[in-house]
């Protein structure tokens, strides 16, 4: 997991440091972003995996912030499978396919613009998964490095990143100790699974 400055992510949530992204996105401060036009709230903090997709499910599912417990990973729609087989899909289309395409066709979080997200993930093989799968062995997943969204293998092996959403208008509590814990929580969950699985083949 990459590291992350205390200290600058201390700063942006007391000063609500105001940095251009789309019309809709809303600095709520206390690490939350809401999109005006989904009707969510993002996590501020963006920089939370690599692992694997059912992990990454745990972990958000696990949240407890700003007095929120239905966080999620973000989902992806039906008409994403349309676009990936016709690959003509303009901008507009694709922003309605996904809360993650809509991040970054709409509002424009891209490579050279991560808005208000603290450590967003956008090199090349960067991809953030989606809640939505595709089938028992296949999940969505999404990259802000060119906007590419496919389908993963779910195994332990494949991993990306992971941002939490919660539909509606999450109240911003201001507490920078608690966004410092959110990454460790993921470490948390793929270190239970590992003990599990080394005591099941124990017992074998």
């Amino acid at each position: 997991m990459k590291r992350f400055s205390t200290l600058f992510i201390t700063l942006m949530m007391v000063f609500g440091m105001t940095i251009s992204a789309g019309a809709t996105l809303i600095d709520l401060g206390g690490g939350l972003i809401y999109d005006d036009d989904q009707g969510i709230t993002w996590l501020q903090y963006a920089g939370t995996g690599p692992t694997n997709w059912q992990d990454a499910m745990d972990w958000a599912a696990g949240l407890d912030y700003a007095g929120v417990t239905d966080w999620r990973l973000p989902k992806t729609f039906d008409t994403a499978w349309d676009c990936l087989n016709s690959g003509t899909c303009s901008d507009e289309e694709m922003a309605k396919t996904s809360e993650l395409a809509h991040l970054y066709y709409a509002e424009k979080i891209t490579k050279d613009n991560s808005g208000y997200f603290i450590d967003l993930q956008t090199q090349e093989f960067d991809y953030y998964w989606s809640e939505t799968d595709y089938n028992a062995a296949q999940a969505w997943h999404f990259s802000f490095f060119n906007g590419e969204q496919t389908l993963c293998d779910k195994t332990q092996f494949e991993t990306c990143y992971a941002m939490a959403v919660y539909d509606g208008k999450a109240a911003p509590v201001p507490e920078p100790s608690t966004l410092l814990l959110l990454g460790s929580g993921l470490v948390g969950v793929a270190a239970l699974r590992m003990r599990r699985r080394r005591a099941t083949k124990t017992n074998l």
